[in-house]
């Protein structure tokens, strides 16, 4: 096999070492506080890529531009603070996610870099160039090359199904985040979607909490619990937001009951008028009916009394032509009268 390859061969190695050596570190790191080990990996495997490709970056490009350890140190102190910084961009620019938080070291950038961590690169950029690289070229001397093409062919094998089924994990986490956020922005400005909207964003979150297994592996442990708190807090938001709908739609409720209410007693009110109105009407044309039939009484007794040659009575004389009148006056008041009613 020519040089070329073998050398890079051998940097493929130095990064699967330096990957797995990384995982290890950070997460003895982070779970020193509470005294056990904490998978803090983006991937399902036992690799942190980051600290194979700062390696890297430290034994191919920092040992040959540094003269001394001091330099090695600087050199390694910027280099990997860039790598830090671009990887935490990116990786937040296409998952949405700030996969690891320092805004709350001193000298911090963005919360990407901060000035603890890049010095502690640095003395890791030490460690590595003087104690380190020398073992692993000795251990890398002695390994023969078909053994070791048999070992990065299968590393080859596992981490790439690894990165395809995380990455298809991450697709579908992303893709319940931006639904969650636009049912939610969509129930907020639209009340009539609200609780169809309220509840595709719950089947949203529950999408996100399914594919969540990776985002455990945040590079600092409160960053999972924030994760955790954020979850917890849309829940709350969900809740709150449809007890308020719930709210609107009793007080709707009880005013349309209310104007039912009002709509009902006017009705009531209106039909015990008519059947008051009906009633009056009735007794007016009763009595209408009794004082004609008594005019025409009187007037039967007349013709009677002219037709056996005897002398009648002076019923319509003077007072009798007043009642007449009286007659006709109270007959037509009581046509006019349910009119006015």
């Amino acid at each position: 096999m020519e040089p070329f390859l073998i050398n890079c061969l051998h940097a493929y190695f130095y990064f699967m070492v330096y990957s797995f050596g990384g995982w290890v570190v950070q997460g003895l790191y982070v779970g020193a506080k509470d005294f056990k080990f904490v998978n803090t990996g983006f991937f399902h495997g036992p690799y942190v890529p980051i600290f194979g490709f700062g390696c890297l970056f430290i034994i191919y490009i920092v040992d040959r531009l540094s003269m001394n350890p001091f330099w090695v140190f600087v050199n390694t102190f910027w280099l990997t603070s860039v790598l830090e910084y671009v990887t935490s961009w990116y990786l937040q620019k296409k998952y949405h996610r700030l996969w690891w938080d320092y805004s709350k070291h001193k000298f911090n950038i963005h919360g990407r870099v901060c000035l603890l961590n890049s010095t502690l690169y640095g003395v890791a950029g030490l460690v590595v160039t003087y104690i380190f690289q020398p073992w692993m070229e000795d251990l890398v001397a002695h390994i023969p090359l078909h053994a070791m093409e048999g070992i990065m062919v299968l590393f080859t094998i596992v981490f790439g199904t690894d990165f395809i089924t995380t990455n298809r994990e991450m697709g579908r986490h992303r893709k319940a985040l931006e639904q969650l956020h636009a049912h939610v922005q969509r129930a907020v400005s639209s009340v009539a979607y609200q609780d169809e909207g309220f509840a595709a964003a719950v089947a949203s979150l529950q999408k996100m909490q399914e594919n969540s297994r990776h985002v455990r592996g945040f590079v600092h442990q409160r960053m999972d619990e924030a994760y955790q708190t954020s979850v917890d807090r849309v829940n709350r938001h969900i809740q709150e937001a449809g007890q308020r709908v719930q709210q609107v739609q009793d007080r709707v409720n009880a005013r349309v009951q209310e104007a039912g209410a009002r709509v009902q007693a006017v009705q009531d009110a209106a039909a015990s008028r008519m059947q008051q109105a009906h009633e009056s009407v009735e007794s007016h044309v009763q009595e209408v009916s009794r004082r004609v039939g008594t005019c025409r009484d009187q007037l039967n007794a007349e013709a009677a009394g002219s037709g056996s040659g005897q002398k009648p009575e002076p019923v319509l004389t003077g007072a009798g032509k007043d009642g007449a009148s009286d007659v006709s006056q109270t007959a037509a008041d009581a046509v006019s009268e349910p009119k006015s009613q």
